[in-house]
């Protein structure tokens, strides 16, 4: 401790960098962690989001009574692969999905209005029928 002291003492440039090193260091930790812990937030609301909107897309096949199933424009965007704030904008809208055909018949299910999106959705759609109908 003694000899820390004098070296301080003598090299106050020295121990001023490094102190200031080490503060740099543990507030850029900080910040690592805080950012880290905000996008698994992200990633959990994001998983909650695309669950519910293919919760709700599956109704259309397990419920013959359902006619149509609204999707709100977050959960549509997030089954797209994209981001929600750039997609949504300042107002909330909706999209209505009917039962046109068969899952098992070729062809879309959906009416989408992106066919990325629908090419998408087919496919998870059908992982998730061979799924269920397999177990």
């Amino acid at each position: 401790m003694r000899r820390s002291r004098q070296w301080t003492r003598r090299n106050p440039v020295g121990a001023v960098l490094i102190l200031s090193l080490c503060l740099g260091l543990s507030a850029a930790l900080t910040l690592l962690k805080v950012v880290n812990d905000h996008r698994r937030e992200v990633e959990l609301d994001r998983d909650e989001a695309f669950e519910e909107g293919m919760r709700k897309i599956g109704l259309i096949w397990q419920e013959p009574d359902t006619r149509a199933v609204t999707i709100s424009a977050r959960e549509l965007a997030i089954l797209a692969g994209r981001s929600p704030t750039a997609w949504l904008g300042p107002g909330t809208s909706s999209v209505s999905g009917q039962r046109q055909r068969s899952p098992l018949r070729r062809g879309p299910p959906l009416r989408a209005p992106a066919g990325s999106f629908q090419q998408q959705l087919e496919r998870e759609l059908g992982k998730r029928l061979r799924s269920t109908s397999g177990s």
